[in-house]
């Protein structure tokens, strides 16, 4: 019964209930208001956290191992090289990152590809400091629910690709406020965290991906539309004067 709730809760439960929340607050967090997008960051990082503390507890209250649900400590070739793999990927994405910081040429590049997402990325220091918080969340929660947790739940009633097919669907949809361009994406993402998972026998490789692109993100983010937010208002006044 407990499997049953866990997975009813946040595979249907969490997108229906803060998909709708988030609607309301968009408005408020594209105008600029800080302290709505903070506590939606705050909200973020408690579901996702009650996610993950969930998925655990589903496999100890059952009395099941944890290597099922993909914390499996017996580092072997397999989960070594899924980690390698990772952290290449993670590195590159970091570089990503930097290199927007710096360019201004990649900051418009940019932040036509997050637009869709615009409202909710960083803007300032403390902002950060939050956002990273939603990562790291989001890194190690949403990984033992959708892909540990649900791949297990799924696959006891239909076979592996299926289960990570309708996983990675779920995943997706439970980005559904933020437009089809964020859905597909994260589907897409959904399934390449999957097939890291299966490679490497363990949610440690996923883990680390899932959380170094957030964090990557959330700083390209950051770049692109602080600076955007700053030109705009340096360049106002000489506006009003030739006006």
């Amino acid at each position: 019964m407990l499997d049953h709730i866990v997975a009813l809760v946040f595979a249907i439960g969490f997108p229906a209930i803060t998909g709708p929340a988030y609607l309301r607050r968009r408005a408020q967090m594209l105008a600029g208001n800080p302290s709505v997008r903070r506590s939606e960051y705050l909200e973020t990082i408690a579901w996702l956290s009650a996610m993950g503390v969930a998925a655990v507890l589903a496999f100890v209250v059952g009395d099941r191992a944890l290597s099922g649900l993909g914390l499996s400590f017996d580092f072997t070739f397999r989960h070594l090289s899924a980690l390698l793999i990772a952290a290449i990927a993670g590195g590159f994405l970091f570089a990503q990152a930097i290199a927007v910081a710096r360019d201004p040429g990649m900051q418009k590049a940019a932040r036509e590809s997050l637009e869709s997402v615009r409202e909710y990325l960083p803007r300032d220091a403390q902002d950060a400091r939050l956002f990273r918080g939603v990562a790291i969340s989001a890194g190690i929660g949403e990984e033992l629910f959708y892909r540990g947790f649900l791949l297990w739940y799924l696959s006891q009633a239909v076979s592996l690709p299926v289960a990570v097919a309708i996983s990675s669907v779920l995943f997706a949809l439970a980005h559904w406020m933020h437009g089809y361009q964020a859905v597909i994406r994260a589907g897409l993402i959904g399934l390449l965290l999957a097939g890291l998972y299966l490679l490497g026998g363990a949610l440690w490789a996923p883990m680390l991906l899932h959380t170094m692109a957030d964090l990557s993100s959330g700083a390209m983010g950051q770049a692109a539309f602080a600076n955007a937010s700053d030109n705009r208002k340096r360049t106002a006044p000489i506006d009003q004067d030739r006006g």
